[in-house]
């Protein structure tokens, strides 16, 4: 009869012949070993793009525990912690759970959450505030961090994935993961095969039955096709503004974040498309119709919907130029890039153009002092940068 230290070599053995180093997905941080609990755990390679709460239910089926509530319990502290889709907190306690070989609790916030996403558009400070809310487990000063809404208790979370990557998942690594990127509230469609994604529901209390914790490539994961409709038009669209947000996750900024230039960049971006006045007000109904027509193919989805519908249209998508605290989503965000600029890249250029031509003192984070942007230094018409055609 082999001995337990025997049989966890077996173990990590099979995992590692499971996740071949030259498979497309790759593998980052991981390490098919178990910790030095005295109750070990045998940890799967992290998988690019992989969410923590996918790898948690991965560690959960290596674990051999009859409940995920005590996986959870081992891996974060918290019975509950690791089933929390978009922005799983205790991550201090994850890190030295699993001796760091993932990362820190710093690297696992910018790597495997969502967070970095709601946080795109928020100085350094609140960044920081929200990492630090999330390594300890303050889940309402999280919450408010990141912009979100308290949690509702039971009921049930979304998780989507894109059939095509699951398949190749399954053919080359032999097992399934969610991909973070699929999580964006606003990517429908998936980047690298141009196809709707599918959702699936899940119970959000999963921690009590092992069953209910699923992968893509599961038994019950068939889930329903988010787009009931599609054509090449909205494809394009959805495929658009999904590259935005990925990007957006990655905070792709060429400049340091100031709310200043992101102030003065939608106001030039505004002008560019001769949608504020000489006096620098916005031509309400230009606008509405340039949003309206250049969104029309994607009007009716519940995700972007909202924001498109006639008088329904949020009064933050009015005052882009003016942004308070809070008052643009991530989503508002997405469509106000996609319809002034068409993509990240010619956004981000414009940012750190307006960047440059701040006027001022700067304060000792590198970011310009508030109020110091000089309206008179935009950038000029003949200096606009290239714009979609609607």
């Amino acid at each position: 009869m082999k001995s337990r230290e025997s049989q966890t070599a077996d173990s990590a053995a099979v995992a590692r012949r499971a996740l071949p180093k030259d498979c497309g997905a790759g593998s980052i941080n991981g390490a098919d070993r178990p910790t030095n609990n005295a109750m070990s755990l045998l940890l799967p390679q992290l998988l690019r793009d992989e969410t923590l709460y996918s790898v948690g239910v991965r560690i959960h089926r290596l674990s051999g525990n009859a409940q995920p509530a005590t996986t959870s319990q081992r891996l974060f502290g918290s019975k509950s912690a690791m089933f929390n889709t978009l922005a799983p907190r205790h991550l201090a306690r994850f890190e030295r759970s699993t001796g760091a070989l993932y990362g820190t609790a710093s690297d696992l916030f910018e790597s495997v959450t969502l967070a970095p996403f709601f946080l795109t558009f928020r100085s350094d400070r609140e960044r920081e505030s929200a990492r630090s809310a999330a390594t300890a487990g303050s889940k309402l000063r999280y919450l408010r961090a990141l912009g979100l809404p308290r949690s509702g208790g039971a009921g049930f979370m979304s998780l989507s994935h894109c059939v095509a990557c699951t398949a190749n998942d399954v053919d080359c690594l032999g097992a399934s993961y969610w991909r973070r990127t699929h999580q964006l509230p606003g990517v429908l469609v998936c980047h690298d095969h141009g196809e709707p994604l599918v959702e699936v529901r899940q119970r959000s209390n999963c921690w009590r039955e092992s069953r209910d914790l699923k992968l893509p490539a599961d038994r019950g994961s068939d889930g329903r096709v988010v787009l009931s409709t599609t054509n090449k038009e909205s494809l394009t669209i959805f495929r658009q503004l999904g590259t935005i947000q990925q990007a957006m996750l990655h905070r792709k900024f060429a400049a340091s974040f100031s709310a200043d230039v992101l102030q003065h960049t939608y106001r030039q971006g505004l002008r560019d498309h001769g949608l504020l006045t000489s006096a620098g007000l916005v031509r309400v109904r230009a606008y509405l119709s340039a949003l309206q027509s250049r969104y029309r193919a994607i009007s009716g989805t519940a995700v972007y919907g909202p924001y498109l519908s006639g008088s329904s249209v949020p009064t933050g998508l009015l005052r882009a130029e003016r942004p308070k605290r809070g008052e643009l989503s991530p989503t508002a965000h997405t469509l106000l890039i996609g319809l002034l600029w068409g993509s990240w890249e010619a956004f981000a250029a414009a940012y750190a153009w307006q960047a440059s031509l701040t006027v001022g003192q700067e304060d000792g984070d590198g970011y310009p002092e508030p109020g110091t942007c000089s309206v008179g230094r935009l950038l000029s018409a003949d200096e606009r940068v290239s714009r979609p055609a609607w």
